[in-house]
């Protein structure tokens, strides 16, 4: 539990800050504008899987083989070296086929791929306190940023948008890498065998980020083809709202999960690995579920009070919470391959899910809108994670307890009801009322869940032998 406890502020003040964004986002810009951006977001993503994650998805593993500290500096090079390199080759090709255009692509990269790589390196050593301030001071820069532009100009446009996303990043980038210089941590080193390893173990995971990508995002191309940005923008700020809590819990259980499964899995071996994953998977769904049952109870009220263009899209939220609910189970299912080192089978598993979402999108998008999108997702996650489970049994199995679910709907079920009964006495929904309703849902839920301990029916704390 502490291994969660104490990543949380890298998360929670960060989507503080991003919560701040949505405000923003929601009353400056057109719902055409931000499906622009979300689609901008969503390629700067794609290339950073195609061309970076073999390196960004490969540093915790290797670092954690490597036993002197002359080894991990020469990782650090080497992987330092190399995105550099291709960060120049993408550089020169984008300017050469887009021109002018391509310095926005050319920034979002450079600015996110390294910081991935940055944000992976701090985790793999441990430092939580350089990684949290990295967290909070990016949003941090960019609210600011967007600030000032409304201060200087009255209104945003997309431009200001991307610098205020992606400059943060890069001054960020810039800061580490003084950091590790004046460490002596950085050098002119390159190693062909590491790089070798690395493509070697990364290229399946660069495969499988990828069509992750793809399961995730390929509705968004649907929606821009046959819809318009106007309705990819309604499309994508309700998924934006759900992905803001859901996502953000599910990140910082995944942040702490995963180098403590890799430690668990090379101390302890697959089967104490495997309970350590059951209990994060635990306390996953304790945070998740109760928010589901929020989306339903307050997603039109949040959209009345605070983003009124976005009025009649309530129905997005309420459904597209249910997607990212198995979209942050799929994250596990991931791992789970990833610490078993078998992300071939992984690959079969997505490949077909990634097929289906598709042929669904195509079917659907066209003859039922913005619905058809939301049911290819929920379709092809749930076959996903099915399907993953099933393969992945001989591998790394995903354990949970099917009793645990039931106490957790159970207990929710009955507080949506009771707030129900609540909100049938305020004719007028307000911020006021609103903020009431959710304290008290999350108020009777911890008092429920405690309950729930007390018999025994439940267990949140993660043995310290496994860790």
């Amino acid at each position: 539990m502490k291994s969660i406890i104490k990543y949380i502020p890298s998360v929670i003040i960060p989507t503080i800050f991003s919560i701040i964004n949505i405000f923003i986002y929601g009353n400056y810009l057109t719902k055409d504008e931000y499906g622009k951006y979300n689609l901008y977001n969503t390629t700067i993503s794609i290339i950073d899987v195609v061309f970076f994650s073999f390196i960004t998805l490969s540093i915790i593993r290797f670092y954690f083989e490597l036993k002197s500290s002359e080894e991990k500096d020469r990782l650090i090079s080497t992987y330092m070296v190399t995105i550099l390199i291709i960060m120049c080759i993408l550089s020169i090709l984008g300017w050469t086929i887009l021109g002018y255009e391509a310095i926005y692509l050319i920034i979002g990269c450079f600015g996110f791929s390294m910081f991935s790589f940055y944000s992976n390196l701090l985790r793999a050593e441990n430092n939580v306190r350089l990684f949290t301030s990295t967290k909070i001071i990016i949003p941090l820069s960019g609210i600011f940023i967007l600030l000032y532009y409304i201060n200087t100009k009255g209104k945003l446009d997309i431009s200001n948008i991307i610098i205020s996303t992606y400059f943060p990043y890069i001054f960020v980038n810039i800061g580490l890498t003084i950091k590790y210089l004046y460490d002596k941590r950085i050098k002119l080193l390159w190693d062909y065998n590491l790089i070798k390893s690395t493509l070697k173990f990364g290229s399946p995971l660069l495969v499988v980020g990828l069509l992750n990508l793809i399961l995730s995002s390929s509705d968004k191309y649907f929606i821009k083809f046959f819809l318009g940005d106007s309705q990819l923008g309604s499309y994508s700020f309700a998924y934006r709202i759900s992905e803001l809590s859901m996502l953000n819990v599910t990140h910082i259980i995944i942040i702490a999960l995963y180098p403590e499964v890799v430690k668990a899995y090379e101390s302890y071996g697959k089967k104490q690995a495997e309970v350590l994953m059951k209990k994060f998977i635990h306390i996953h769904l304790i945070f998740i579920i109760p928010l589901i049952f929020c989306f339903f109870l307050f997603s039109s009220d949040i959209l009345k009070i605070f983003f009124p263009q976005y009025i009649g899209s309530e129905f997005i939220i309420k459904l597209v919470s249910i997607g990212t609910f198995f979209y942050s189970i799929s994250f596990y299912t991931n791992k789970a391959f990833e610490v078993g080192k078998n992300t071939k089978k992984m690959m079969f598993a997505l490949l077909i899910s990634v097929i289906i979402n598709i042929l669904l999108n195509w079917i659907l998008i066209p003859r039922i809108g913005v619905l058809g999108a939301i049911y290819s997702t929920i379709i092809s996650y749930f076959l996903y994670i099915i399907l993953s489970m099933t393969i992945s049994k001989d591998i790394f199995r995903i354990l949970f307890d099917e009793k645990y679910v039931f106490y957790i709907l159970i207990l929710n079920i009955i507080i949506y009801f009771l707030i129900l009964v609540i909100r049938k006495a305020f004719y007028h929904q307000n911020i006021l009322t609103l903020i009431a309703q959710g304290i008290l849902y999350f108020v009777l839920y911890i008092i429920g869940i405690y309950i729930l301990i007390r018999v025994k029916k439940i267990n949140i704390f993660i043995n310290k032998e496994l860790v």
